[in-house]
């Protein structure tokens, strides 16, 4: 399973998010992101369990998820892609052999701290 996706270290950072394991400077105390309060060492961040709570193509369903974790102050963080892959058309005298398919989807995710993820799937899946 692929985690979330991680930012480079910064040197000077005093601070970080055990959600995003992004770095702070000195004075900051919450994740601008995550709305978490951050942790004193990479390593107490590193320590903190990601775990993925939904992977899905369905912006419907990604949208309904992120309003749940929100209304039910679960942290989280998401990621959404774009993939592309090129799209093979057949056409004999006009006809498509192959059905028609967009040559760009999106893909998102959903992560949580993996001590909210009982309490997140039990959230989305109550509505």
């Amino acid at each position: 399973m692929q985690g979330p996706v991680r930012r480079a270290a910064d040197p000077t950072a005093a601070m970080f998010c055990p959600l995003c394991k992004a770095g702070f400077r000195e004075g900051f105390s919450v994740c601008s992101d995550c709305h978490l309060p951050l942790v004193g060492t990479q390593t107490e961040a590193q320590d903190c369990s990601v775990a993925r709570l939904w992977k899905g193509n369905r912006r419907a369903s990604f949208e309904a998820y992120l309003t749940i974790l929100q209304d039910e102050a679960i942290p989280h963080r998401f990621t959404e892609r774009i993939n592309g892959q090129p799209a093979l058309q057949i056409q004999i005298l006009g006809f498509s052999l192959l059905p028609k398919r967009d040559a760009l989807w999106n893909e998102y995710e959903i992560f949580v701290l993996r001590s909210d993820l009982a309490r997140a799937n039990a959230a989305i899946h109550s509505r």
